[in-house]
């Protein structure tokens, strides 16, 4: 490993991430192709930026043409509420049980991009997360960190997949990390026990039927028939995450900014039905939970409630 790659590595794990990899740019030819039939076929149900970005997302070159590095780095987020009790009435992803990651993440590959700078004044990059029209998932298998699971999602072999991930695009030649390789095997447990069936084969969501897409992104009334098989989640859903074999090697994040709001949002799970929206802007205003927005996220506790 070159000096330079051994540097940069070794200051993103002192930055707090776990995971850290770096992949050579190139034209995502056969992703494309797998994004385009699934666009075709409606699976990205009402998420129109995904068809509309599509030739950004194959191509690194069209978001930063002078990438010649993708650092990909990862955080552990696995926070452990207490949803085995019965008396749980509502379920927010693990994900949102804290202070929005984008937020997290970006500061800091803003450090590691600013000690990059002090290595060489030549360095430039672009940040990422969760944003960008980026392939993040497939430049995290092609950095080595893990594999995209039939649940698709990301899935590392030492803690599973309870994974955030961010990227910078370097204009520099780093020391490129051999593809991940997949170890789904023959396990189909994600798509046996999705209970709405949004895994309609294995590495192929269909978004519409996703309890994750229906109660963050989607604007519309709720099924019935969708929403009997919610079990009671109403930010996200974890049911394909919890289900992984993978996820037995899931270690708690003793990460600090990670935890934060933890406790304080678990404490009210029982009290989603009388939450006004003063307290949603007080708890939720820089969690992921905002992205439902107040009314989002009322209409599935409503929905819910009325089963």
């Amino acid at each position: 490993m070159n000096s330079l790659t051994e540097k940069i590595k070794r200051k993103a794990f002192d930055l707090g991430f776990t995971h850290v990899g770096i992949a050579k740019p190139e034209i995502l030819i056969d992703e494309a192709d797998y994004l385009r039939k699934w666009i075709s076929s409606g699976y990205h149900a009402s998420m129109e930026w995904l068809r509309r970005g599509l030739e950004r997302r194959i191509n690194p070159f069209n978001v930063f043409p002078d990438v010649k590095s993708i650092i990909c780095t990862g955080i552990n987020y696995y926070k452990i509420p207490s949803y085995h009790k019965s008396d749980i009435k509502f379920k927010i992803s693990r994900y949102a049980l804290g202070k929005d990651y984008h937020i997290i993440i970006r500061h800091r590959l803003k450090d590691l991009l600013a000690y990059i700078k002090s290595l060489d004044s030549r360095a430039v990059g672009k940040i990422f997360v969760d944003d960008g029209a980026v392939m993040e998932k497939v430049w995290a298998v092609r950095c080595g960190i893990g594999w995209i699971g039939k649940n698709a999602t990301l899935i590392t072999k030492n803690i599973g997949s309870w994974v955030f991930i961010g990227e910078i695009f370097l204009n520099m030649e780093l020391e490129y990390d051999s593809f991940a390789e997949n170890h789904c095997g023959n396990c189909t447990t994600c798509i046996d026990l999705c209970p709405t069936k949004a895994i309609v084969a294995p590495y192929i969501i269909d978004t519409r039927k996703c309890i994750s897409y229906l109660t963050v992104e989607y604007k519309g009334m709720l099924s019935k028939e969708l929403v009997k098989n919610f079990q009671n989640w109403v930010f996200g859903c974890d049911i394909c995450q919890e289900v992984c074999p993978w996820n037995r090697f899931a270690v708690p994040t003793s990460d600090k900014d990670i935890l934060t709001y933890k406790d304080k949002i678990v404490s009210f799970l029982n009290e989603l039905q009388y939450l006004k929206r003063e307290e949603f802007e007080r708890i939720f205003s820089d969690t992921p939970i905002k992205r439902a927005g107040y009314e989002g996220l009322m209409r599935t506790v409503r929905a819910v409630l009325e089963l």
